[in-house]
Formats: structure tokens, sequence, C-alpha cells
């Protein structure tokens, strides 16, 4: 059920946040620790509709089964790093920043979408 007229559902929301959790584990960090100044991304827009419409097409559990799996592996990968690559700068299209400014940036976004599924709950009770 989307969370309002125009939005994503609970599932298709925590469907795009695994799609970027992986595609971060598998292209961004790589791409960031071997040195590369500018970073490919995907266009966003299509990446979120596909993540999200693949997440419609499985069960409930699978996809809070696959983004705890894919956020435990994403934290592991962050606790690996060494303390140095946090004050790197680094390009994404026009922008300049750290990787923890960038982490900041992922929070940030990911609280926001809690919110709404939070808010969305709370009114439905």
């Amino acid at each position: 059920m989307p969370l309002a007229i125009g939005k994503w559902s609970t599932c298709e929301i925590i469907g795009h946040l695994i799609f970027w959790d992986q595609f971060l584990i598998e292209k961004r960090l790589p791409a960031l620790l071997l040195g590369m100044e500018k970073v490919v991304t995907p266009k966003v827009h299509e990446a979120n509709e596909i993540a999200a419409s693949m997440s419609k097409e499985k069960l409930k559990g699978e996809v809070i089964h696959e983004f705890i799996e894919e956020r435990q592996r994403l934290l592991t990968v962050i606790n690996e790093l060494f303390h140095e690559v946090f004050d790197q700068t680094f390009s994404i299209g026009k922008s300049h920043l750290t990787l923890s400014d960038y982490f900041k940036g992922l929070m940030d976004h990911d609280l926001h979408h809690f919110q709404q599924i939070e808010d969305f709950v709370l009114l439905k009770l």
C-alpha cells in the first residue's frame, strides 16, 4: 500500500534502499578506495524505479531479510575502512565531498524514509 497518493509503499522504499546499499558496497566504495576521483552513478530515477518494482515481486519477509543482510554487509565494509579514507575528497557529478559527508547524506536520506514509514504506520493505528 502506498504511503500516500503518488508515493511508494514501505516495500518499495526498502527495495530501493537495498539497491543503493548494494551499489555502494559493490561499485562506489571500491572505486573510491582505488582513488578514482570521479565516481559513476546510475540514472537515479531509473534505478529507484527498477529497485522499487522488483521489491513488489517478492514476499514481505524476503524484502526485510534482504535489507537486513545488505545493511549488515554495508556496516561490515564501513567498519573495515581505515579512518583516513573518511576525509578523502571525491566527486559525484558536480559535487565534491568527503566520504564522511557522503555517509552523512546517506543517513539523512535513510532517516527521511524511515520517518515516512513510521508516520504512515502511526496514522494507520
